[in-house]
């Protein structure tokens, strides 16, 4: 029986060097830097960048100033827009107004102005006139017998 200590697994071909491949090593090895093991690598502190937290706070400031400032311009180019708005909607007001008004003066002043806005929106008629109401256009419709064709002549 053999023992497993005294077996030794076969190399493969990746784990077998040749006197090629430690010269490359070495070479590799001699072109790094030594490492000098008294000097550490320590965390960097606030203390150490002060200039750093401080521009960082400061880039901080002028992203939100930035941002506020957008925010603002989309403000006031809304509240333009509606007070553009609100003042066309106010001449187109006054227009009407002084219309209406001009309206006034003419069924004040104009008998005969006043006669025809009584019988156009009110149906109102003068003695001695004839009326003729006519049905409705769609009672017309349901009223009419539909034609019948006499074929006895």
């Amino acid at each position: 029986m053999r023992d497993e200590k005294d077996s030794t697994p076969a190399e493969s071909p990746a784990e077998t060097s040749t006197p090629d491949d430690s010269l490359q090593a070495s070479a590799v090895a001699s072109s790094l830097p030594k490492s000098n093991k008294s000097r550490r690598i320590q965390p960097s502190t606030i203390r150490d960048h002060p200039y750093r937290l401080l521009g960082v706070t400061v880039l901080t400031l002028l992203g939100l100033l930035a941002m506020a400032g957008v925010k603002s311009y989309r403000d006031l180019a809304t509240a333009q827009d509606i007070e553009k708005d609100l003042r066309r909607e106010i001449s187109e007001t006054q227009e009407r107004l002084e219309s209406l008004g001009e309206t006034i003066g003419r069924i004040q002043n104009d008998p005969a102005t006043l006669e025809r806005l009584a019988r156009e929106h009110l149906g109102m008629v003068r003695e001695g006139d004839v009326v003729i109401v006519l049905p409705d256009e769609d009672r017309e419709s349901d009223a009419r017998p539909s034609p019948t064709v006499d074929n006895s002549l």
